[in-house]
């Protein structure tokens, strides 16, 4: 038992000098310390909110992108359908051209036999022009 009294007394001791001594840490120092968390704080608090603002930005950024690209994408549909229909109108044009030329070439050939018997037919006409001439200056004389 005495053993125990003097390990309680040792104990009390113990803690009396800690008590009087202290944690070891000084009183300016530990403001310090405290006033530097605090500013530390300050500024956990500040960068915070710089963090969201930033967040914000990004996120109305990224809406505004989405927004630009589904705004292409309509632009791009409407150009690939105009594009198309061009196309479909120019293999319409290229027919009704291939079809018009047909046409010029068949008047052309017509044009052409009807010179050619137009030219013949005033030939004809010409040799049955002299020949009437004739004729008549055969059948004056005999008059």
């Amino acid at each position: 038992m005495k053993a125990l009294q003097q390990a309680l007394t040792l104990l009390l001791v113990k803690i009396a000098i800690f008590g009087l001594v202290g944690c070891g840490i000084n009183k300016d120092e530990h403001e310090k310390v405290v006033s530097q968390l605090e500013q530390a704080n300050v500024q956990l608090a500040k960068v915070s909110a710089e963090l969201e603002q930033a967040n914000a930005q990004i996120a109305k950024m990224e809406r505004s992108q989405t927004d630009d690209v589904a705004g292409l994408k309509i632009a791009l549909k409407k150009h690939k359908r105009a594009r198309k229909l061009l196309r479909a109108s120019l293999a319409s044009s290229q027919r009704e051209t291939t079809i018009l030329r047909q046409q010029l070439d068949e008047l052309t050939q017509s044009l052409i036999k009807v010179s050619t018997e137009l030219d013949i037919t005033s030939q004809a006409n010409e040799e049955l022009k002299r020949q009437i001439v004739k004729l008549m200056q055969e059948k004056r004389p005999s008059q």
